[in-house]
């Protein structure tokens, strides 16, 4: 940029950066509140939580493999059920030693009331013909339960973290009028604030859907014009948000289903699914950004009104 070199050294970086000043080639850092910080810190740790969560999930069902691989067979995750049974009768022997009454028995003195009888019923006869190891059964136990001590622990940290996150996402002004969108839950809109701040700092929706790395690049040279793409340039963590938001706003709201539905099966340029719901994730920023600077709820009939290609299906 400087004399067309590879070479970087402090003298050439404060040239170039006294270039750029002048030339307006610099953005301001957003001045956040004490409440982003709390948003922003404790948006990073509950996904740290998360991930752990996730590992500790796998080294259950690693245990599993090892010891009782038919236990999946009869109980397909890690519900309530299925985690007083592991702590219970963990090794197919524990289940082969006792009884169908005292199992249930013992269950209900835990708290449970609703069993699933059938699934009690299978497990006693997979665990009959189970391929598990048989050896070290002592330290077996010892290793599921200190495993579900840690399950538990991480969810009920996780929980406590999401509702302090929210409560704080709640005196926002802007909260209630987000969660008005059919579809779009408290902690979709406690996560979105964390990573963004909140929405009536920015004069115009452009701004997010560059802050989320959704603008277009695209790539042509003289009679080559590439494939456009997102460029990627922005909050992964926002960007994944909002993709995985679109997918329950397409099921329980009318506007945006009809929308993605236009996108799919336009007759001029029709979209894959994924192209569609990347468009759907900027409409989705561009909708927060106005519901927040005009403080009101969100109404369907309105944004199908505003939009000529849903009034219009002949078009699609």
């Amino acid at each position: 940029m400087d004399d067309n070199s590879q070479s970087k050294n402090d003298q050439k970086d404060a040239r170039v950066i006294a270039k750029l000043i002048p030339q307006g080639n610099y953005s301001v850092q957003r001045t956040m509140s004490e409440d982003d910080h709390e948003l922003r810190q404790g948006s990073a740790f509950r996904t740290r939580l998360q991930e752990t969560i996730t590992s500790v999930k796998n080294r259950i069902r690693r245990w599993m493999d090892l010891y009782f691989p038919e236990f999946e067979e009869v109980y397909k995750g890690l519900g309530v059920q299925a985690c007083a049974l592991l702590r219970l009768v963990p090794l197919p022997s524990d289940v082969r030693n006792t009884t169908y009454d005292k199992l249930v028995a013992e269950l209900k003195t835990q708290g449970l009331k609703a069993l699933r009888k059938d699934a009690l019923s299978r497990l006693f006869e997979v665990a009959e013909h189970s391929i598990g190891l048989t050896y070290s059964p002592v330290m077996a136990r010892n290793e599921i339960h200190a495993l579900l001590d840690q399950y538990h622990m991480l969810e009920d940290q996780l929980e406590a973290i999401t509702a302090e996150l929210t409560e704080i996402a709640r005196r926002l002004p802007e909260f209630k009028y987000l969660v008005s969108i059919p579809g779009i839950s408290e902690n979709t809109v406690m996560e979105l604030i964390a990573q963004t701040g909140s929405l009536k700092l920015y004069d115009n929706p452009r701004q997010l859907i560059k802050h989320a790395g959704l603008t277009l690049a695209t790539n042509s040279s003289g009679k080559y014009d590439g494939q456009k793409r997102i460029s990627k340039r922005g909050r992964r963590r926002l960007r994944a948000l909002l993709y995985k938001a679109v997918f329950p706003l397409i099921r329980n709201n009318q506007a945006f289903m009809k929308l993605y539905e236009y996108y799919r099966t336009r007759k001029e340029n029709p979209l894959a699914g994924k192209e569609a719901i990347v468009v759907l994730c900027s409409k989705l920023l561009k909708i927060f950004h106005g519901l927040s600077q005009h403080q009101k709820a969100f109404d369907a009939n309105r944004m199908m009104e505003d939009l000529p290609i849903l009034a219009q299906p002949t078009a699609a």
